[in-house]
């Protein structure tokens, strides 16, 4: 999907982030089923 491609980039882009990009990933796994 556009949507989870768009919040992948994010990912990589705020990777210092990673500790929250996880969660996130997490969240839109679920909301993906």
């Amino acid at each position: 999907m556009k949507l989870r491609r768009n919040i992948e980039a994010k990912l990589y882009n705020f990777s210092f982030l990673s500790r929250y990009g996880e969660i996130f990933l997490m969240f839109v796994l679920v909301f993906e089923e």
